[in-house]
């Protein structure tokens, strides 16, 4: 039980490539399961895996939903970075939410909202 986290990263990032969505099923099981193990690494891991992968679907769709799906988890994102200190799991958080800022300001070229960065506005218009 305590190695299912890790297999469902991995499989979150396997199936990913064929089927994103698929992907993204086993990365939200794997955070509930990591959480409910008390497993902070693979917790916060697919939980970056998570949001990563739902920016890539973004940047290449532009479907909103999957703005809104990194959105969701930001308050366990900020929960899992005050409760562990694993510096490349933040810094990979922290590289999404810069791109989503200048993705944001490259639509509106808003520098107040670029020097900001919170990263979760995200691009006005969607292709939906």
């Amino acid at each position: 039980m305590r190695g299912y986290p890790s297999a469902l990263n991995r499989a979150g990032r396997i199936f990913a490539q064929e089927d994103p969505e698929v992907g993204l099923g086993y990365l939200d099981e794997g955070i509930k399961v990591a959480r409910q193990l008390s497993d902070g690494w693979f917790w916060f891991a697919n939980l970056v895996e998570f949001i990563e992968l739902c920016y890539r679907i973004w940047d290449e769709s532009r479907q909103r939903s999957y703005l809104d799906r990194i959105s969701s988890r930001v308050a366990e994102i900020a929960q899992a970075m005050d409760e562990y200190e694993f510096p490349d799991l933040k810094g990979r958080w922290n590289l999404v939410r810069g791109h989503l800022s200048l993705s944001a300001w490259l639509e509106d070229q808003d520098d107040v909202g670029l020097l900001r960065a919170p990263g979760l506005r995200g691009p006005r218009r969607s292709s939906l």
